[in-house]
């Protein structure tokens, strides 16, 4: 037997919205090629005839027509305009070798807000955690970490750490000072944020400017 074909219940009660409000009624060779210009997908002619059948008459109620709008709003989410083009940033950066953070996209989000006319006469989400996590999750955008540089410890520093700690010992707290130089690398992408998937890290910018800190053991001074 062959096999059933499948589309979304979503997808049957469009079908049968378009094909009641249709004067006189649609052939089955119309709802088959109404339904390709809209899903792009093919249905046979027992498809069409079983969707319009009584047995679907429950899809034209109001309380399911409200359960089906808020599913189709969880796959898509609330402003699908707004998160295909965040998206589509968000991929941009990964192509560069890049990753964001929950903070970067809530911003991001903010500022396509403001620049599609479409939203232009509305006011601006707030892009709540809440709203995050669902996108996040609609799109598979998970904490990944870029495999880089492996770092490495000299050897020998225990050690040298038990001797330096003796030597402390000879001062008083306030007057033992720590200080060494460090480099802030400014223009350094970060390894570890949100992706659509694990990547290597690509070779870092290492830019950088020199930064002396010195403090005491008592953080006084």
């Amino acid at each position: 037997m062959p096999r059933k074909q499948q589309i979304l219940i979503e997808q049957r009660r469009a079908l049968r919205v378009w094909a009641h409000s249709q004067h006189p009624r649609p052939t089955q060779k119309a709802c088959i090629d109404w339904f390709y210009q809209q899903y792009s997908q093919r249905i046979s002619q027992s498809t069409v005839s079983e969707s319009l059948s009584k047995h679907f008459d429950s899809l034209d109620s109001p309380a399911t027509t409200a359960s089906l709008d808020s599913r189709a709003r969880a796959r898509t989410g609330q402003w699908p305009d707004l998160e295909k083009v965040l998206l589509d940033w968000q991929l941009r950066i990964e192509e560069k070798g890049g990753v964001t953070s929950g903070e970067l996209l809530r911003e991001k989000a903010q500022q396509i807000w403001k620049q599609l006319p479409q939203y232009t006469s509305k006011p601006c989400p707030k892009f709540s955690t809440g709203w995050l996590q669902k996108f996040k999750k609609r799109h598979k955008i998970q904490e990944h970490t870029q495999h880089g540089e492996a770092k490495s410890i000299p050897e020998g520093v225990e050690e040298e750490m038990k001797g330096l700690r003796t030597l402390a010992g000879e001062f008083q707290e306030e007057d033992i000072y720590n200080m060494d130089e460090t480099g802030l690398y400014w223009r350094m992408t970060p390894s570890c944020g949100l992706a659509t998937r694990s990547q290597p890290g690509l070779k870092k910018d290492k830019t950088q400017i020199s930064i002396v800190l010195c403090v005491n053991a008592t953080g006084t001074d």
